[in-house]
């Protein structure tokens, strides 16, 4: 048999042979996983990593700093002081990692400091957004500001998805393209090679 036949009939008996034994160690990984989420230093790890992912980490940040502002807005419009709101935005937060930078711009706040500086020092806040912040402050309007901030960040997210879905249509067209042709190549080229010894 060609070595690429040998190759699909090696992986197919072992995946047969070792099924078992793969769904044990996916349900063992799984309940793991589930446990180290569920403890404090786990999910602050994991929280950490999903904010560094390639490509992704972009989107989920933003994602993050439009329920941030959203939030905060509507409190704010509900005639909550900044400092309870933001004590409250920073406890509705998932995400641990950015749960605490939020709880330090709360005591930077208590401190006397704007909610733009505050907001700077978290480092997931856009420049752009920022001066948005720092013009709502000034003028009276931050809840509007802060309203008007998600839409145009929602806008932003909506793009890049649209981008990175026409990317990515392709390379998962290519990818499935050569797992099919690998297992055509496989199964015909055995009867093709004897085909030809026959002849």
């Amino acid at each position: 048999l060609p070595a690429i036949t040998k190759t699909l009939l090696s992986t197919v008996s072992f995946i047969k042979a070792k099924i078992y034994y793969l769904i044990t160690g996916i349900i063992l990984l799984s309940i793991f996983l589930k446990i180290a989420l569920m403890s404090d230093s786990g999910r602050k790890i994991f929280d950490k990593w999903i904010i560094h992912l390639p490509v992704a980490c972009d989107i989920i940040i933003k994602d993050i700093v439009i329920r941030i502002n959203r939030t905060l807005s509507t409190l704010l419009k509900g005639g909550i002081p900044l400092v309870t709101a933001m004590d409250m935005v920073s406890k509705a937060i998932t995400n641990r990692v950015i749960s605490l930078r939020l709880q330090e711009a709360v005591g930077a706040i208590k401190g006397g400091s704007t909610l733009t500086a505050a907001f700077e020092k978290t480092g997931i806040i856009p420049k752009m957004a920022l001066r948005m912040i720092e013009v709502g402050e000034v003028s009276g309007s931050l809840d509007e500001m802060l309203n008007n901030i998600s839409e145009i960040m929602e806008e932003e997210i909506d793009l890049k998805l649209t981008r990175l879905t026409t990317l990515i249509e392709p390379v998962i067209m290519v990818f499935m393209g050569i797992i099919v042709a690998f297992i055509v190549i496989a199964m015909y080229l055995p009867i093709f090679n004897l085909a030809g010894a026959v002849h």
